[in-house]
């Protein structure tokens, strides 16, 4: 199966190292209320004590252009930092208090010279 993926440009060493950095600056934003293991299918988070009846507000923003527009410009550290922002102020619009953030990958193929930039951004600005 390995070499099929390679035939296609699929990397799976540069896939790997590329998850390790991304989940070694997750750990840095992770807070009492994150449940389960970084790199899982879902996110867990407890609701914060105090709230009666509470609602979560979810959002995602789509990559697309924000990701082709970094590709062409070569510049892949302000990427995460947009992707953040906007699904923040799409919580805020609510009236609504952010208290998790969910980073959805843009690299395709998966690199580290092009993850580990935008994770950064993207910790930089969860804190």
């Amino acid at each position: 199966m390995t070499e099929r993926y390679a035939a296609v440009g699929v990397r799976l060493d540069a896939a790997e190292e590329a998850k390790r950095r991304i989940a070694e600056l997750v750990r840095s934003t992770r807070t009492p209320l994150a449940l389960g293991e970084i790199g899982a299918f879902g996110g867990m988070v407890r609701v914060p004590p105090g709230y009666e009846r509470p609602v979560l507000v979810l959002s995602t923003d789509g990559v697309g252009t924000k990701v082709l527009v970094a590709a062409r410009a070569g510049i892949h550290d302000t990427v995460g930092e947009d992707l953040v922002n906007h699904c923040v102020n799409d919580i805020l619009v609510h009236r609504s208090r952010c208290s998790i953030t969910s980073r959805r990958g843009s690299s395709s193929p998966m690199s580290p010279r092009r993850s580990s930039p935008e994770s950064r951004a993207v910790a930089a600005r969860t804190i």
